[in-house]
């Protein structure tokens, strides 16, 4: 499910899963999807967490030298 800021829900046209590489394609109606808007991505997710750049992974960032 996707909703926009006002949390109404948002029309998915297309979803399309590629479960190899554990990704997700959504495709929203554009007549009410705004450029510079906020929008929430619910969604299930079941699977062990890798630092393998593939699907959700693990990432860490350092800013100032603290991580």
């Amino acid at each position: 499910m996707v909703v926009n800021r006002k949390g109404h829900d948002m029309k998915i046209l297309k979803l399309l899963e590629y479960p190899a590489h554990q990704q997700l394609y959504l495709e929203l109606e554009d007549a009410k999807f705004r450029k510079r808007g906020n929008y929430t991505l619910h969604l299930r997710f079941i699977s062990k967490l890798t630092t393998e750049l593939e699907g959700f992974y693990l990432s860490t960032y350092t800013v100032d030298g603290d991580k």
